[in-house]
């Protein structure tokens, strides 16, 4: 009866919470060694996952918006 419940429960998150959870991390790197090397207005880097998303079913439209 338990792991039917954790079942439930997993099965929940991975469908309702999980294609909805999107995390943007703004992070600052330090590159003391580098000066003279770099542009002067710094770089900006750019990491897309989850390269498969489409924006096609209702999850991925949340998501957008």
């Amino acid at each position: 009866m338990a792991a039917t419940g954790v079942g439930a429960s997993l099965a929940g998150y991975a469908l309702f919470h999980e294609p909805l959870h999107v995390r943007l991390d703004h992070l600052t790197v330090r590159l003391p060694n580098a000066a003279g090397r770099l542009p002067a207005a710094g770089l900006r880097i750019l990491h897309l996952s989850d390269s498969h998303f489409q924006g096609t079913d209702w999850r991925e439209q949340a998501k957008i918006e």
